[in-house]
């Protein structure tokens, strides 16, 4: 999913959304593009915090209460987080965070 600002987020392990007191289990690998239709209640949303813990859960707070929180899978990459100037940041195989940096031209 895009985000402003230059920034990408993708999920490409299953993931939980907690919105409006629901949980919500999703996988983007298995789910059919109508469930996933949840999600589309964070366009226009601001995320108010973004953290990756020690084990590589991504968890990832929004200004009207939602969470998203995707877990590390053992044999993937789980997540992966893309910023302006050449960042990368991903959840890497194992629940390792791989970080990278490309040099700006």
């Amino acid at each position: 999913m895009s985000l402003s600002g230059g920034y990408f987020l993708r999920l490409d392990s299953p993931f939980t959304l907690m919105l409006d007191g629901e949980t919500t289990d999703l996988s983007p690998q298995t789910d059919p593009p109508e469930r996933l239709v949840a999600i589309e209640q964070l366009i226009g949303r601001v995320i108010t915090e973004s953290v990756v813990d020690d084990s590589g859960v991504l968890t990832i707070a929004f200004d009207n209460g939602a969470v998203i929180t995707c877990l590390p899978d053992d044999h993937y990459e789980a997540w992966m987080m893309t910023a302006p100037k050449g960042w990368t940041v991903a959840g890497t195989p194992g629940g390792e965070v791989g970080v990278w940096i490309s040099e700006e031209p």
